[in-house]
């Protein structure tokens, strides 16, 4: 017979830790004590605490052609809980509570799919698990190292995007003011320039090689010198703006 217990408790070893501007922490709940099991909830909380989104990489699989795919089964987390005395088939060789970003549709260098996560964002998951009544839930937190700004990764021109337009760290000359640029595909498979600004995100959906514009407006646009590796942006009131890599 089971008896509903709810509290909190103190986790084994430590419950959080940090690197290169993430925070990952995890509390333990016991739920109900049993005569053969006893039932837990363990909550996994991660957070970018950085003024900046950081990207982090993921092994990707080369195929017999040569192209590079990501297994529909493979981590895509940055930060887990694992548990290894977990009850039940379920159970049999433990479970993990992950975190993982958003894929940013880019690959670099060293055969690696990479994964956003944006500045100041906070992902959570929750676990619920039995063990053998009795026991103590056997966890250790586990978080990833290598998570940076993109211009910490060598993007391969041709990937996500498919344009070999240029992403990474940008400056505009109007006001010194930094950016982000990340090239994505919708769900519609068209190019977007996702440019991020002061953590405040604006998609530039492409119209035209190397042209873009917000969805449903075209008062203003981003268009890319390739040559010059350079963007300019232009509005109907004719300001105009170079954005030059950092």
């Amino acid at each position: 017979m089971a008896l509903l217990v709810p509290c909190l408790l103190a986790a084994q070893g430590d419950p959080s830790r940090s690197r290169d501007g993430i925070v990952a922490k995890y509390t333990l709940q016991q739920l109900e004590k049993g005569d053969r099991h006893d039932r837990f909830s363990v909550v996994l909380t991660a957070e970018n605490t950085n003024p900046h989104e950081v990207y982090y990489g993921k092994p990707l699989r080369k195929q017999p052609d040569g192209t590079l795919v990501m297994d529909a089964a493979a981590d895509r987390s940055f930060a887990r809980v694992r548990i290894y005395n977990t009850s039940g088939l379920e159970g049999f060789l433990g479970q993990t509570a992950s975190v993982a970003g958003d894929d940013a549709r880019l690959q670099a260098e060293g055969d690696q799919q990479l994964f956003r996560i944006a500045a100041g964002r906070r992902l959570t998951t929750e676990l619920t698990f039995t063990v053998r009544a009795g026991k103590t839930p056997n966890m250790m937190l586990m978080l990833d190292g290598g998570i940076r700004k993109l211009d910490g990764f060598r993007v391969r021109t041709g990937t996500g995007a498919g344009t070999g337009i240029g992403a990474g760290d940008w400056v505009s000359d109007c006001g010194n003011v930094g950016m982000s640029i990340v090239l994505t595909r919708n769900a519609a498979g068209q190019t977007v320039l996702e440019q991020t600004v002061n953590g405040r995100r604006q998609a530039w959906q492409q119209v035209s090689e190397g042209v873009f514009e917000k969805a449903g407006d075209n008062t203003a646009r981003v268009t890319y010198n390739k040559a010059g590796d350079i963007y300019t942006y232009s509005n109907e009131d004719g300001a105009t703006c170079i954005w030059r890599k950092r």
